[in-house]
């Protein structure tokens, strides 16, 4: 477990394994390497990102990097 302090929160990372939540309308996982197009799609488009700063993303290894870090800091790495 890893504990983080950021913006006066304190954040347990407890995610060992990640948690699936479901509902009638939803499912909530981690994310995983065949969500990449998904990913892109959604993070290449600058239209998303009119009122929020985020990086629009070029090619598909970019979301791949993506669930790569996203995996590395749900165990804690």
């Amino acid at each position: 477990m890893v504990s983080l302090k950021k913006g006066g929160i304190l954040m347990i990372n407890n995610f060992t394994p990640f948690p699936i939540l479901e509902t009638d309308r939803l499912i909530l996982r981690q994310l995983e390497t065949v969500d990449k197009e998904a990913i892109f799609d959604y993070q290449s488009n600058k239209e998303n990102f009119v009122h929020v700063e985020m990086p629009v993303y070029k090619n598909v290894s970019e979301a791949e990097a993506y669930i790569e870090k996203n995996e590395k800091w749900s165990v804690g790495q």
